[in-house]
């Protein structure tokens, strides 16, 4: 059934270390970015911040369940 689904086959180690990676690279980036065309910082953070939550709620829930 669906919900007893196995997360993709991974050592966490490894998924933890990507996932630490992939956020001081593309963080920093996406934050200069809305930055750059927004021209205001709290904004930009809050963008940013509200992205990073739900991709990762989504991930997790698409790991999860396929």
């Amino acid at each position: 059934m669906w919900w007893d689904a196995r997360p993709i086959s991974r050592p966490r180690k490894t998924s933890i270390k990507k996932t630490i990676i992939y956020r001081l690279v593309v963080d920093p980036f996406a934050l200069l970015i809305t930055y750059v065309f927004t021209g205001e910082l709290f904004g930009s953070i809050a963008a940013v911040l509200l992205i990073e939550t739900f991709s990762t709620a989504f991930y997790y829930l698409l790991d999860r369940f396929m």
